[in-house]
């Protein structure tokens, strides 16, 4: 039976992009556009992971991290293009599990690899 991720991911390419790696590696994927629909599927389908974006329509990932918490104790990682240290403690204070910097994902044009590191965020150790 292959672990269950749900991805709370307003843009769909990113969400998409999330999908097919995970698929690939013999996950099964749920995805969510906003955080109210999350916490609805979250109850539903009690994933194993969550990839938590935190700016999202309806409910903001902070508050869907906080609900989830109440009741389910899977790992949680909360997706951002920030990186301020505000924001980290924020998510892990509100009970994720740790965070993803997106800034830091390219996709290469014709790329079959998939997504790398940029040279700047090889060199912070992200």
């Amino acid at each position: 039976m292959s672990q269950k991720v749900l991805v709370v991911e307003d843009d769909i390419n990113i969400a998409e992009l999330l999908r097919l790696y995970l698929q690939k590696d013999g996950f099964e994927v749920s995805h969510a556009a906003d955080g109210g629909k999350a916490v609805e599927m979250a109850k539903e389908i009690q994933p194993d992971l969550v990839l938590l974006d935190i700016m999202l329509p309806v409910m903001d990932g902070w508050q869907v991290c906080r609900e989830l918490r109440k009741t389910m104790k899977m790992p949680i990682i909360m997706l951002t293009a920030k990186g301020e240290t505000e924001d980290k403690v924020t998510g892990l204070e509100g009970g994720a599990d740790g965070d993803g910097r997106l800034g830091c994902l390219r996709q290469n044009p014709g790329d079959q690899q998939g997504p790398h590191h940029h040279a700047d965020c090889q060199k912070r150790g992200l």
